[in-house]
């Protein structure tokens, strides 16, 4: 059998070795986005949270990533990530992020000394390589009802204020990781209260790249909205509506992954 050479026309003899090399590629591609998308913690629970791990995956694997930490009953660190580019490199920076959190950062006491450690690793690790990352850390105090966090070019959380049926964004502080050492704009830790029934939303930038027929983005706000319309659904609830709002928006597989957090207050 023969096929046509896209460059002359003419035909040409088909190649069995670069078929069979190409579905090996594809297969070891699909193979590493499972082995990828495995290591995602599904959420947590216990009394006084209730936290759910949505990922949208596009077609190829890509470099979000997340991490649930518990300290004890009560206090807790989640951290999201998402890395430059598509494929199997960004895959394993972000893999790489998540080991060195869950390997390094336990004795951290709050988002900031996360970000400025992890920078200086991606800076002296990876820089020559011009990659960087977006990210986000939160640190959970739930008997005092207090919330730590600090973003790293990450798109702002969205904090819901059940009592108030208010919504704020809780903003990035500081530039992507990986570029600068030491970053620009130092880092801060910001603080807000928690009640029960408050809702804190962490997502990637995929949300961002979901568009309708007529070119209007999901993007923020269509979270925010979400958030106001279903302040009651559960964690796990929410995000299988956001999974269907967005599906609804866009026809086909996304262009980027997209990775939702979502934490309540029990």
């Amino acid at each position: 059998m023969s096929e046509k050479d896209p460059a002359t026309g003419n035909g040409r003899a088909a190649d069995p070795d670069r078929e069979a090399r190409q579905a090996r590629n594809a297969a070891d591609a699909e193979l590493a986005a499972r082995i990828h998308y495995s290591m995602i913690p599904d959420g947590f629970q216990n009394g006084f949270v209730d936290i759910d791990v949505k990922l949208i995956p596009c077609q190829n694997v890509g470099g979000d990533y997340c991490s649930i930490i518990p300290r004890g009953e009560k206090q807790l660190n989640v951290n999201i990530c998402d890395v430059m580019g598509h494929g199997i490199a960004s895959a394993l920076l972000a893999a790489r992020i998540n080991s060195y959190i869950l390997t390094w950062t336990m004795h951290m006491n709050h988002p900031c000394e996360i970000v400025n450690s992890l920078n200086d690793f991606l800076f002296e690790n990876f820089s020559q390589y011009e990659v960087y990352s977006t990210f986000f850390s939160l640190f959970l105090d739930l008997q005092m009802g207090i919330l730590q966090y600090a973003g790293s070019g990450h798109p702002p959380a969205i904090y819901y204020n059940h009592a108030a049926e208010e919504i704020s964004q809780l903003k990035s502080g500081t530039e992507c990781l990986g570029l600068f050492k030491p970053l620009n704009n130092t880092c801060e830790v910001r603080q807000i209260s928690l009640s029960p029934g408050d809702r804190i939303v962490l997502y990637t930038d995929g949300v961002m790249d979901v568009e309708n027929p007529k070119k209007e983005s999901f993007d923020v706000e269509g979270i925010e909205r979400m958030v106001k319309e279903y302040p009651d659904l559960s964690p796990g609830e929410w995000n299988n509506r956001l999974e269907q709002e967005l599906f609804a928006t866009f026809e086909g597989t996304p262009r980027d992954d997209i990775l939702i957090v979502t934490i309540k207050i029990l």
